[in-house]
C-alpha cells in the first residue's frame, strides 16, 4: 500500500453538559472523515500516521430538535498503529478548532443571536481504535476518543466547555 489511509463513519458524541443551553448532558450525532499518512519513511517509527480529521455533528437544541446547529471539527494529529494479521490497533492525539454554524431558525431570540456572534473555539482529543480487515484494501473499525474543547458560548454567558467522549464506527480503506 501507499500508506494513504481514508477513513469515513458515524459518530456519537456525549458531553458533560448540553452545548447550547446546558440545561442536561448533551448527546450528539454526526460524522467524520479522516485522512491517514505513514510517516515511516520520516520519522524512521514503522506505522507512525498523520492524521487529519473533519467532524460534524448535529447540536439541535433539547426544546426544538429542528433548530440547525451545526458543530464541526477540524483537527490534526499522530497516531501510533500497530497490526496483528486481521486486527489493528491505534491510540493517538489530535488538536484543532471547532466552528458553531447557525441556521436562521436557530436564532429565534435576542440571546441566541448574541450567542450565534460567537463561533470558534480550540482544543483537542486522545484516542484509541480497533480496526478488523474484511479484504486486503478495506476494514471496519471502532474508535473511542475523549474530548476537550472551548465552548465559544462559554464567553457570553456562563456555561461549560465542550468536555466529554466520542465513539464513532466505519470504514477505513487503505490505497
Amino acid at each position: 500500500t501507499s500508506g494513504v489511509y481514508l477513513q469515513a463513519s458515524a459518530v456519537v458524541e456525549m458531553t458533560s453538559g448540553d452545548l447550547l443551553d446546558r440545561s442536561a448532558p448533551g448527546v450528539y450525532p454526526g460524522g467524520e472523515f479522516t485522512v491517514w499518512a505513514d510517516l515511516a519513511n520520516s520519522v524512521d517509527i514503522s506505522e507512525m500516521h498523520l492524521i487529519v480529521n473533519l467532524d460534524f455533528l448535529d447540536l439541535g437544541r433539547s426544546q426544538d430538535p429542528a433548530t440547525g446547529v451545526l458543530l464541526g471539527h477540524a483537527t490534526i494529529g499522530l497516531a501510533k498503529k500497530w497490526t496483528f494479521h486481521r486486527l489493528a490497533l491505534w491510540t493517538g492525539i489530535k488538536a484543532g478548532f471547532s466552528y458553531y454554524l447557525y441556521s436562521e431558525t436557530a436564532l429565534k431570540t435576542q440571546q441566541d443571536q448574541e450567542i450565534a456572534a460567537a463561533h470558534l473555539g480550540f482544543g483537542g482529543d486522545a484516542f484509541l481504535g480497533l480496526e478488523v480487515k474484511l479484504i486486503k484494501h478495506l476494514g471496519l473499525f471502532v474508535q473511542l476518543a475523549g474530548r476537550v474543547f472551548s465552548n465559544p458560548i462559554d464567553w457570553l454567558k456562563s456555561s461549560h466547555m465542550e468536555t466529554g467522549g466520542q465513539a464513532c464506527a466505519g470504514l477505513l480503506v487503505d490505497f
